[in-house]
């Protein structure tokens, strides 16, 4: 309907695919919350006490995606503990937010 060829679809094809290659670790990323969350339901924990502690680690693996992208770059220590403190900032905001939104 469009007119593309089969040419340009395997050309879109192999770009998406190498994006997706690119771009994994954001999806990997949920790994580990999820992993916790699902511990702490194994452990007996109340569906909130998992969320919170999904959250925490959320918040603790973004801090450290932040110094590990700062230390691959070569920055200076102090370019790390900046990265990281914006990143436990941000992170911090988040768990501030969802207190004040959901009491």
């Amino acid at each position: 309907m469009f007119g593309t060829t089969h040419a340009f679809s395997r050309a879109g094809r192999a770009t998406i695919r190498r994006a997706a290659g690119r771009e994994w670790p954001i999806a990997g990323a949920v790994v580990p919350p999820a992993v916790a969350v699902a511990i702490g339901a194994m452990a007996g924990l109340s569906d909130a006490s998992s969320a919170w502690l999904g959250l925490g680690v959320a918040v603790v693996g973004q801090t450290a995606w932040a110094a590990a992208s700062a230390l691959s770059t070569g920055a200076v220590r102090r370019m790390v503990a900046l990265a990281m403190t914006v990143n436990l900032v941000l992170g911090l905001v988040l768990v501030a937010l969802k207190v004040l939104l959901t009491h």
